[in-house]
């Protein structure tokens, strides 16, 4: 009687630990299936958000016809991709995409973008919200009713690696403000490192920073990767914001790497290689006052004697025996002759297209100088260079300190480099400000 009872408390407990092992292994299946399968829908929008990312990237010029492109080519690469195991295609919409000025943002939604294209040059694709993001389970749901869906997403951020600009700064001019913080278009600026003790960096100077986006490792380890950037002027593509101030390294280098652009390669630069990564510009004529061009003096010139050309760049000092330089080199008015430098009127087009007034050409273009010598590759627009433009000067003194770039101006270079004695520096025309440098390579790369 004893064993009977026995034997059937023994069963009822069998049949209990055969429920919780069923339950369990349901779990298991659950976990595996079911959790398996989200992988690889994870995977299936991770794929369509990164085709979409890098195809919408290469579409940014900084042009609202560019974020336009940028956000149709995106919904079509993400819907060339499938979920659901290669049967249903991916719908991403406008909502599921931003643009920004740097990897990290800030972001920006389409419309936003569109109204404010100019330093658009990185997409992020975020499927969050959308249909296939979100899918009944197989046995999960038999465990716990919160369980009966799962929810997963792909996102990716692609944009330019590279654009054009240099690890220098200069100064807001004094009294300035945007957009062009007291530069004036088509007037020459001669830019120059300080000679103060200790060095601050002022108006009319030239200081140096690292270019590269907030919480990236270090560009400039020394003055050789400064030199190497000067030279090649390509810098990672950076936007208006905070950089640090680096050591002001020895000039007379600095300057040769400059020079570059009018096919000189001077130094430890005189080799195969650097004629190659730092090509000339494709016109290499220098515009010193006095120069003629065709069958008399420059047109426009900014005053009739050579110290009011170069005492209308601001509040620099003059130095006696300097070079004189040619006003509206790079821009000039669309018609008219000579405005006053106050007038700040606008550039018209680009630098290296516009035509004078009365028909003729530009003086930069009156003839340009082709290159010579042994230099092996050209390409225009080298003689432009972009600068950022800083606002708390002249409160930075070496390296360390917080550089507040506020607008990145660009110059054109309209005499090589001098790397020693009193006319230490060069000579920029202002052309106009951007809020991040151009781009240079059609080079795309996937952040995130």
């Amino acid at each position: 009687m004893n064993a009977m009872r026995l034997h059937h408390r023994q069963t009822g407990a069998v049949a209990i630990m055969t429920a919780f092992a069923i339950v369990l292994l349901i779990a298991m299946i659950g976990l595996v299936v079911d959790l398996g399968y989200l992988y690889t829908r994870k995977t299936e929008l991770q794929n369509a958000a990164d085709a979409a990312a890098l195809a919408g990237a290469r579409e940014l010029n900084g042009t609202t016809a560019g974020v336009t492109a940028a956000a149709a080519q995106a919904i079509a690469l993400a819907a060339a991709n499938s979920s659901d195991l290669d049967a249903t295609p991916v719908a991403i919409a406008n909502a599921n995409i931003e643009f920004g000025p740097l990897p990290s943002g800030p972001w920006s939604s389409v419309a936003a973008a569109t109204a404010a294209p100019t330093d658009k040059y990185f997409i992020k694709v975020d499927t969050r919200g959308i249909l296939q993001g979100s899918r009944p389970t197989w046995f999960m749901g038999v465990i716990s009713a919160g369980l009966a869906n799962t929810n997963t997403f792909g996102m990716a951020v692609a944009g330019r690696t590279v654009c054009e600009g240099l690890p220098v700064f200069t100064c807001v001019r004094p009294g300035g403000g945007a957009p062009d913080y007291g530069f004036v278009k088509g007037t020459s600026y001669r830019l120059a490192p300080s000679e103060s003790t200790p060095p601050n960096v002022g108006p009319g100077n030239i200081g140096w920073m690292d270019p590269v986006p907030p919480g990236a490792p270090g560009l400039i380890s020394g003055a050789n990767d400064m030199r190497e950037i000067l030279c090649r002027g390509q810098t990672y593509c950076i936007a208006v914001g905070t950089y640090t101030s680096l050591t002001q390294p020895a000039f007379n280098p600095m300057m040769d790497a400059l020079n570059t652009r009018f096919g000189v390669y001077q130094g430890t630069l005189n080799d195969a290689v650097h004629k190659q990564a730092c090509p000339a510009d494709t016109n290499v004529k220098e515009y010193p006052y006095g120069a003629a061009a065709g069958s008399g003096s420059p047109v426009d010139w900014l005053a009739v004697t050579p110290l009011d050309k170069q005492g209308l760049a601001g509040s620099e000092t003059v130095v006696a025996g300097s070079p004189k330089i040619v006003h509206w080199a790079a821009v000039r008015p669309a018609a008219g002759d000579t405005p006053a430098v106050s007038g700040g009127y606008p550039a018209t087009g680009t630098p290296y297209g516009q035509s004078a007034t009365s028909g003729s050409p530009q003086y930069h273009q009156s003839p340009p100088s082709t290159l010579g010598g042994d230099s092996v590759a050209s390409q225009a627009g080298r003689r432009i260079v972009t600068l950022g433009i800083a606002s708390n000067c002249p409160s930075l003194v070496g390296s360390g300190d917080p550089v507040n770039i506020v607008a990145f101006g660009r110059f054109l270079m309209q005499l090589q480099g001098v790397g020693n004695g009193p006319n230490k520096g060069f000579h920029g025309e202002f052309i106009d400000t951007v809020p991040t440098p151009p781009v240079m390579l059609p080079e795309i790369k996937l952040y995130r």
